[in-house]
C-alpha cells in the first residue's frame, strides 16, 4: 500500500499542476501565526506549548480521518495517502526550477538566472556570476528534493497513514514560520521549533546522503561528509550538502560576494568550481537517488507480500 500511494503521489506530482496544492502552506501559516500571536512570551517552554498546539490537531484529526475512511474502505484510505502526498511532495517544482535557472545560464541570460534564484532561494542575486548562481542553485536543489522528497517519503513508510509525512511537513514549516524568518518572534520561543525539526530530520538527512553518495562518487561523497560537515554552519543540511558535493565531484559552499558586501561559507566538496552544465550532473543525481528508494520501497512491498 505504502508504495502504490507514493507512486499515485509522485505520479500526480509530475503530471497534474493544481492552485490548491500551495493552500496547504498558506493555513498553516495562518494558524501557526495565530498560535505565536497568542504564546510568544519569550520563553522556551511557551515554544513548546505552541509547536503542539499547532502540530497536535492537525495529525491527530488527520488520522482520524483516516481511520474512518479506512474502516469503510481500504480504497478510501489509499486515496487519501495520495492525495495528502500529492499535496506535500514538490518533485516537479524543483525539477522545473533547475531546468530553468540550466536553460537561463546557457543562454547566458544572467538577469533572468539572478531573477529565478531570488524567488527560489529567497535572496537577492545581485552582482553574482554563473558559477555562484549555479553552487547556489545545486545546494537548493539538493535541500528541496530532500525536503519535500525524501524526508517525506522516509516518515510516509515509517509511521502509518498520512501521519508521517504530515509530522515532517509541520515541523519543516514551523522551523521555517518561527525560526527562520524576518517575523517578530522571540529566539528562546523559536528554539523548540528548530530543535524538532533537527531531531525529526536527523535519520532522514543521513539517509539522503548515502544515497547521494552510493549513486555517485563514493569515495568523494563519504571523504566529504566526514571532514568538511562539521565545519558548515547549519547542521540540518550539512551531511546532506557535504556528501552531495562529493558525489558530484564539484565544489559547494565558498564565499559568496555581492557588490562590496561577501558572506563567507566554508568549501564543500572536492574537484572543479560549479558550472551551469553541473546543474543537469546535479539533476541527474537526484533522479537516480529517488529510484533507488522507490526500488527499495517495492522490494519492501514485494516482500511483505510473500511473507503474508
Amino acid at each position: 500500500m505504502p508504495f502504490i500511494s507514493l507512486l499515485g503521489a509522485l505520479l500526480l506530482d509530475l503530471d497534474v499542476i493544481l492552485p490548491v496544492r500551495g493552500q496547504f502552506d498558506r493555513l498553516l501559516q495562518l494558524y501557526s501565526d495565530f498560535v505565536r500571536h497568542q504564546l510568544d512570551g519569550g520563553e522556551h517552554r511557551l515554544g513548546l506549548i505552541a509547536w503542539l498546539a499547532v502540530a497536535v490537531p492537525i495529525i491527530l484529526g488527520t488520522w482520524l480521518v483516516f481511520c474512518l475512511l479506512s474502516y469503510f474502505s481500504p480504497v478510501l484510505g489509499w486515496l487519501m495517502n495520495v492525495a495528502v502526498l500529492f499535496g506535500l511532495i514538490h518533485f516537479k517544482r524543483n525539477a522545473d526550477r533547475m531546468s530553468a535557472m540550466a536553460i537561463d545560464l546557457r543562454k547566458d541570460d544572467l538577469a533572468e538566472a539572478r531573477a529565478t534564484l531570488a524567488s527560489w532561494r529567497g535572496m537577492p542575486g545581485e552582482a553574482l556570476d554563473a558559477s555562484t548562481l549555479a553552487r547556489l542553485s545545486i545546494e537548493q536543489a539538493f535541500v528541496d528534493v530532500h525536503r519535500h522528497w525524501f524526508g517525506l517519503v522516509f516518515w510516509f513508510v515509517l509511521l502509518p497513514g498520512p501521519i508521517g509525512p504530515l509530522l515532517y511537513w509541520v515541523a519543516l514549516r514551523l522551523r521555517e514560520f518561527w525560526a527562520e524568518s524576518k517575523r517578530d518572534t522571540s529566539p528562546a520561543f523559536a528554539e523548540f521549533a528548530r530543535k524538532a525539526f533537527h531531531w525529526i530530520d536527523w535519520l532522514p538527512q543521513r539517509l539522503t546522503a548515502i544515497t547521494f553518495a552510493i549513486v555517485g562518487n563514493f569515495e568523494d561523497a563519504a571523504y566529504c561528509w566526514r571532514s568538511q560537515a562539521r565545519g558548515w554552519p547549519d547542521s540540518d543540511t550539512a551531511a546532506l550538502l557535504s556528501s552531495g558535493a562529493g558525489a558530484l565531484g564539484v565544489r559547494l559552499g565558498e564565499p559568496i560576494v555581492m557588490n562590496e558586501n561577501s558572506e563567507y561559507r566554508p568549501e564543500l566538496g572536492t574537484g572543479e568550481a560549479a558550472e551551469p552544465d553541473h546543474l543537469h550532473s546535479a539533476e541527474g543525481l537526484i533522479w537516480r537517488a529517488m529510484v533507488v528508494w522507490i526500488g527499495l520501497l517495492l522490494l519492501l512491498t514485494i516482500a511483505s507480500w510473500f511473507g503474508r
